[in-house]
């Protein structure tokens, strides 16, 4: 090196002096052929790199350092490139909503993926910089130490944040957290406060955006109803609003609404032929379904597939509880799982699409509530055109599914308007269809007002008292009634088997049973069944003589056989099993006959004559596969019963997605409330993509209930329920329950329950097609139309023949317009 820089000297240099040279400094040394190859030679070299490293860390700490330069070098060129890479087009492009797509439609809102946005971002849109935050987000602890939390969301966030603070169109993640945040009910002001730090779009654009999704949504909403199979479901919704200072225009208010879902069927499923189902209709409306074949008889084969059903959860009340835990035959108890009768198929080529309505100002718990609502959704949905409904009238058949109240109303508006003249005015097209939630809430109130009996009992309100489940004594149609009753029901149910487990098998605990094989424990549930669970053995007490009747356990056999019932109701349901839920009819239509419950009894005896006496096999089909369950997620027990899933929607119209402020109108929740799909889904995008997001569960954690059953199962086996006790008695007449079902028979057979809804279901219908365009006729209404005298028309004081269904045919013309009637 002494003799380097001894040279340098000789030659008038110093080492800065030829590096200067070197690099560019002059030139003739630029052009130099053996500058430029010891200069290429030089930065091409591995060594090249280390020098510079130690130029930026001198090693020893001497005082020396060049730092002080190359970090102001390396501030002002870092920015350079970073500046590069913000306006490169690659950037851009990552962050920019696609060009030929709307920025607000479904399909972009939920197609961005943070992990693939992020690896985009750090390999192309924006290496450099990346590299620098990671280095400021992630010690090099943290990148040995943590296993999945890494800054990745929080450096995509950040450059997202910087590429909307040089451009707005780069706002992709902007305006997906905006509408995000829109659905979690993120206020005004917290909304300007997260635009300001540019998170966010700013609430007035969010707001509008908001309007725009609904727009966009009723656009396809009227699209699919054109082109796809669908049906409809509606309800009520009322909306208590409140305001702080009352005026004439600002005063509290009470809305009674109604929100209404399209539900869009899966590509390939065919609408009903309405003009079949006019033919078959008409044909079978002339004489009542054969009842003592269908209700009083019923079908063996149904029967069979009920009773298997049962035992086999009487086998699985065992096998699921906690000291079967260790059962190494599990798989064999599996085996003995009946084939499902009809279960509809699951995936995600089956998932059912909603698309909700406009929310109308109109009170549809009455008769004229129901017909504006219709008028409203077919306004909607641009089937209120002339046109339309000509072809509404002929060639569309259309499913309206709503809680019993809804169907009732439609019933009974296509029987008052049966003598309308046209299709459209009678409502030949619409198909009422009850919903099954509510009827499972209906067999559960009649199991309810059945056994509830007294505290000191041995019916629901003992283990109400037990238990101490409170609110359970009166029924409720508002709140968590259902919900809490539900749980007892199953909850009680399963203590009474498990102690008939006991009595049959004849041992002191559960696990006793162990060691049994699996042929044992079926046998043992047969047996649990036919004598303790069924009404093969609730006749076998009643065929006993006098002295050997024991009423308690005659009872408890009776609640056994029941509450089974209701059980595989409610186990069918999400799995979507709507055979089991078909073969359950004819005890339902006992049920609710016996039980006082006579508004279902016309559902299950509507449901029976439909399905067996005037429905053609496609619309069958077609209503037992779409119109009572939905599958909104494509999963094996993800099915929903449809006014379940329209009682859901309101929900989320009225709490979860709700408007709130001086506002939150009627008028602006119509507007919006066609976006909740598309902020559902949002939502559920967002949740998939973060990791504590995710870990936070949509549904409330249910505390375990060993602790109850067990409590049941020891009163139960203590006070010998299902144990014959010589002379024992039910002292109280309130705690002796009623035989619902053969109730029923009675109700059915010989008191003219089937009778009187015949007689008030049993009516004419004009099948005429006549429109008020047509000149001379009357319109659709039966109000006559007006005989026209306009010039080119009718000349006045001519005597004309007007086809009418009167025995008048002649009427003379005056100048006032004539109607016919």
């Amino acid at each position: 090196m002494r003799a380097i820089f001894a040279a340098l000297k000789e030659q008038g240099m110093d080492i800065v002096v030829f590096l200067d040279l070197l690099t560019w400094g002059d030139d003739s040394c630029i052009s130099n052929h053996k500058c430029r190859y010891e200069r290429a030679a030089l930065f091409n070299s591995a060594e090249f790199p280390g020098m510079l490293r130690r130029w930026w860390r001198v090693p020893g700490g001497r005082a020396e350092t060049p730092r002080a330069m190359l970090q102001e070098f390396v501030v002002e060129h870092a920015g350079e490139l970073i500046e590069q890479e913000m306006k490169g087009p690659v950037l851009a492009s990552l962050l920019a909503a696609p060009p030929e797509e709307d920025p607000l439609s479904l399909t972009v809102l939920t197609s961005l993926k943070f992990a693939s946005l992020a690896e985009n971002i750090r390999t192309t849109g924006a290496p450099v910089l990346w590299q620098i935050l990671q280095g400021a987000a992630w010690t090099k602890r943290q990148a040995l130490v943590n296993t999945h939390k890494t800054p990745q969301n929080v450096l995509m966030n950040i450059i997202a944040m910087l590429a909307y603070s040089r451009s707005s169109h780069c706002n992709r993640l902007a305006v997906l957290w905006s509408i995000y945040l829109k659905s979690c009910g993120l206020s005004a002001r917290a909304f300007d406060t997260v635009h300001a730090i540019g998170l966010t779009m700013s609430h007035k654009w969010t707001s509008e955006g908001w309007k725009k999704i609904a727009t966009t949504q009723m656009e396809n909403t009227r699209a699919n109803a054109e082109t796809r199979a669908w049906f409809m479901s509606y309800d009520n919704l009322n909306i208590p609003r409140r305001v702080f200072s009352q005026r004439l225009d600002n005063k509290d208010m009470f809305y009674s609404a109604c929100a209404a879902t399209l539900w869009v069927l899966p590509k390939g499923v065919k609408m009903p032929d309405s003009a079949a189902y006019q033919r078959a209709s008409r044909a079978g409306a002339k004489q009542p379904f054969d009842s003592r074949k269908l209700i009083l008889e019923g079908d063996p084969a149904a029967k069979a597939r009920v009773r298997a059903q049962a035992v086999y959860r009487i086998l699985r009340f065992l096998v699921d509880s906690p000291v079967f835990a260790t059962y190494e035959d599990r798989a064999d108890i599996d085996a003995e799982k009946p084939a499902p009768v009809h279960q509809l198929p699951h995936g995600p080529e089956h998932i059912v699409q909603q698309f909700i309505l406009r929310t109308a100002d109109i009170d549809e718990s009455s008769y004229e509530g129901n017909e504006k609502a219709i008028e409203e959704w077919m306004r909607q949905l641009g089937f209120d055109s002339r046109e339309q409904r000509k072809k509404t009238s002929t060639d569309r058949l259309i499913v309206m599914v709503g809680d019993q109240l809804t169907a009732e109303r439609l019933r009974g508006m296509m029987k008052y308007r049966s003598d309308d003249m046209n299709g459209y005015e009678r409502l030949d097209w619409v198909r009422p269809q009850f919903g099954w939630f509510h009827l499972q809430m209906a067999f559960a109130v009649s199991l309810h007002k059945q056994y509830l009996g007294t505290a000191g009992g041995i019916g629901l309100q003992r283990a109400f008292h037990l238990l101490q489940r409170k609110g359970l004594t009166n029924t409720q149609t508002k709140g968590p009634f259902w919900h809490h009753l539900n749980e007892a029901l199953k909850h009680f149910a399963e203590a009474c088997i498990h102690a008939c487990w006991l009595t049959i098998a004849g041992v002191e605990k559960l696990e006793d049973l162990l060691q049994q094989p699996p042929e044992a424990l079926v046998i043992i549930a047969e047996d649990i069944y036919d004598q303790l669970a069924s009404r093969k053995g609730l006749m076998k007490r009643v065929l006993l003589r006098q002295k050997q009747k024991d009423p308690v356990i005659y009872q408890m056999t009776m609640f056994n056989m029941d509450v089974l019932y209701y059980l595989d109701l409610c186990d069918a349901m999400p799995i979507g099993e709507v055979g089991r839920m078909d073969d359950l009819i004819p005890t339902l239509t006992q049920r609710f006959a016996g039980g006082g419950h006579p508004k279902y009894l016309i559902e299950m005896l509507e449901h029976l004559q439909c399905f067996h006496q005037e429905w053609p096999p496609d619309l069958k089909d077609f209503v037992r596969k779409y119109c009572w369950l939905v599958n909104r997620s494509g999963k094996p027990d993800g099915f929903t019963a449809v006014d379940q899933a329209q009682e859901q929607n309101i929900k989320d119209l009225k709490v979860t997605y709700r408007a709130s402020g001086p506002g939150a109108t009627l008028e602006h929740l119509a507007k919006v409330s066609p976006a909740v799909p598309v902020l559902r889904a949002v939502k559920d995008c967002i949740k998939w993509q973060i990791q504590l997001v995710k870990a936070r569960g949509t549904k409330h954690t249910v505390p375990a209930k060993e602790k109850d059953v067990e409590l049941l199962k020891s009163t139960a086996m203590s006070e010998g329920w299902f144990t014959y006790t010589d002379g024992r008695t039910i002292k109280r007449p309130e705690d002796v329950a009623k035989d619902v079902l053969s109730l029923g028979t009675q109700a059915l057979f010989e008191d003219g329950a089937i009778e009187r809804w015949w007689s008030g279901r049993a009516f004419e219908r004009r099948a005429t097609e006549r429109w008020a365009d047509e000149p001379g006729r009357a319109d659709g209404r039966g109000v006559p139309a007006p005989v026209s005298t306009a010039a080119g028309g009718i000349p006045e004081t001519a005597q004309v023949e007007i086809e009418v269904e009167t025995d008048i045919t002649e009427v003379e013309v005056s100048e006032a317009p004539v109607y016919i009637e």
